[in-house]
C-alpha cells in the first residue's frame, strides 16, 4: 500500500515570522519532517504546496528527492483566512494515491516510527 504525503508550507506565519524556514539545530524547520517522509518506503509521493517555491527550493538545495512535487499555491487559496481543507483538496487532485498522510512543517518531533505505526494501523 502506497501513500502520498501532503506537506503545506506557508511563506509567512502570523505569530512567528518565517516560522517554517527558521533554523532548528542547523536545519530549516520544515526539513526535519520532510526528511522523515522521504525515508519512508510506503510514501512514494510528497506534495509540498507553498507560496514560497523559491525559498523551499533554496533550502532544499540541489538534492531534491524524486518523491517531492513542489506546487505553487494558487492565489485563491493563499492567506491567513483560507481553511487548510481547501489547500488539501487542491493537493488531492495531484495525488497518485488514495491513501494520504498529512502533516505540518512544524512537526519536527514526529518520528518515522510513529508514522510507520500509523500506516500499519490504517492498513488493518
Amino acid at each position: 500500500m502506497k501513500f502520498t504525503a501532503l506537506l503545506p508550507i506557508k511563506s509567512e506565519s502570523q505569530r512567528v515570522p518565517n516560522k517554517n524556514f527558521k533554523s532548528l539545530n542547523n536545519k530549516a524547520l520544515f526539513k526535519w519532517i520532510l526528511e522523515k517522509l522521504i525515508s519512508i518506503h510506503q510514501i512514494d509521493q510528497i506534495i509540498i504546496n507553498t507560496d514560497a517555491v523559491k525559498k523551499v527550493k533554496n533550502k532544499l538545495g540541489k538534492k531534491i528527492s524524486r518523491k517531492i512535487i513542489i506546487r505553487e499555491r494558487k492565489r485563491k487559496i493563499r492567506g491567513n483566512e483560507v481553511p487548510m481543507n481547501k489547500i488539501i483538496a487542491d493537493d488531492l487532485q495531484e495525488s497518485l494515491n488514495e491513501n494520504i498522510i498529512m502533516t505540518h512543517a512544524t512537526n519536527p518531533l514526529l518520528t518515522k516510527e510513529f508514522i510507520l505505526k500509523c500506516t500499519v494501523k490504517y492498513k488493518n
